[in-house]
C-alpha cells in the first residue's frame, strides 16, 4: 500500500532541479557511484526520476538507494520558469527587471531554446545589453511580469533614489525643506544622475521643476532651465519663499 504522506514528503525534500550525487544504487545495472544528476520529477509512488550526467534516466528509490543532495534549486528559478510560460502565452506582457547592484530598471527577454535571459537596461546603442544564464540573472536581478505600459518597479526605484539622493552632499536644512515640499506638493522624480536629482511638481498646470545638485542650493524653474531661481535652505523662511515662487510661476503660465 502506498504511503501518500511519505510520497508527499519525498516530493518536498527533492523538488525538480535538485542536484544529486549518487553513493550507491541497488539495481542490476546501476548508475556508477559518484555520478551527479538533476531531479526531473517524482511519480505517485515516490520514485525519484533523475537526469544523470552519464545520460541514464534510472530512478532512485529513497528507502533503498543512497545519495546526497549537492544543491537545492533556488525558489526564484521556479518563478522565472512561470514567467517564461506567461510570456509565451501572452504577447502583451513584458519581463521587467531591477538590477540589485546598480538600481537600474529595464526589461528582459528569454533566449529561444536556452536557459538564458537577455537584459536590456536602456542604452539605444545596446551597449548595456547582457546575456546571462538563469542563476546569474536570479542572483543579480529582481523581476516582475506586467503589461507593456506598466512601471512595476517605480516604487522601489524611487525608494532607492530617495535613499541615495543626499549621498554626495548631505545637508540637514536642505533635507528639511525638501521634506516640506514633498508634503506640500506631489513630487515625482523626473531625472537622476547623482548627485543631480530633478523633481517634477505634479498636478500643476505646467512643468515646474525642483533641482538638487552637489551643493546646498535648491533650484526651481519652469520649462526653461536658464531661468532657474536658486534658494539657500540655510536662510530663514526658505520653504515659504520657494512656495511663493512656485505660485508666482503658476500665475505666469500662459494657457
Amino acid at each position: 500500500m502506498i504511503d501518500e504522506n511519505k510520497v508527499t514528503n519525498i516530493k518536498k525534500q527533492y523538488p525538480k532541479g535538485t542536484e544529486i550525487e549518487l553513493i550507491n544504487m541497488v539495481d542490476p545495472q546501476p548508475v556508477p557511484s559518484g555520478t551527479h544528476g538533476i531531479v526531473e520529477y517524482i511519480d505517485d509512488i515516490g520514485t525519484i526520476f533523475i537526469k544523470w550526467d552519464n545520460g541514464s534516466s534510472l530512478g532512485l528509490i529513497a528507502d533503498a538507494d543512497k545519495f546526497k543532495v549537492i544543491k537545492r534549486p533556488n525558489p526564484a528559478l521556479k518563478e522565472l520558469e512561470k514567467a517564461r510560460k506567461r510570456l509565451d502565452d501572452n504577447d502583451n506582457l513584458l519581463l521587467f527587471t531591477y538590477n540589485k547592484k546598480t538600481k537600474n530598471t529595464g526589461v528582459a527577454s528569454f533566449i529561444l531554446n536556452k536557459n538564458k535571459v537577455k537584459v536590456f537596461e536602456g542604452n539605444p546603442d545596446g551597449s548595456d545589453d547582457t546575456i546571462m544564464d538563469y542563476d546569474k540573472f536570479i542572483n543579480n536581478y529582481e523581476f516582475k511580469i506586467d503589461d507593456e505600459d506598466a512601471d512595476p518597479f517605480k516604487d522601489i526605484r524611487e525608494y532607492s533614489y530617495n535613499y541615495n539622493e543626499f549621498y554626495y552632499y548631505k545637508d540637514k536644512d536642505r533635507d528639511n525643506v525638501i521634506s516640506k515640499l514633498k508634503e506640500k506638493y506631489s513630487l515625482s522624480i523626473y531625472y537622476v544622475d547623482l548627485p543631480l536629482i530633478v523633481y517634477h511638481v505634479d498636478h500643476i498646470e505646467n512643468n515646474i521643476f525642483i533641482e538638487l545638485d552637489g551643493d546646498k542650493w535648491i533650484g526651481v524653474y519652469k520649462d526653461d532651465y536658464g531661468n532657474m531661481e536658486k534658494f539657500n535652505p540655510s536662510k530663514e523662511n526658505c520653504f515659504e519663499r520657494i512656495v511663493l515662487y512656485i505660485e508666482d510661476l503658476r500665475k505666469d503660465i500662459r494657457i
